[in-house]
């Protein structure tokens, strides 16, 4: 079965984590959601060859790594 460190979904409208682990229960038994390591983008930020692309890349490399400090 598979059990991911790191869990990264694209919502168009972004549940709270706590939300979203309300409405598919099956995800707490996930070692990237007991752990914390569930990260939330739009779509649009994963999926497009637009400047929206750096912004999901920016925002995506924030998540992993909090204390990291992304140049403009």
């Amino acid at each position: 079965s598979l059990d991911p460190e790191w869990l990264l979904l694209g919502l168009d409208e972004t549940p709270s984590r706590e939300g979203l682990l309300k409405s598919y229960p099956q995800l707490s038994a996930l070692r990237a959601v007991r752990e914390g390591h569930v990260i939330l983008m739009q779509p649009r930020w994963l999926t497009t060859v637009t400047p929206f692309l750096v912004e999901g890349v920016k925002d995506l490399a924030q998540q992993l790594h909090p204390g990291l400090t992304v140049r403009k």
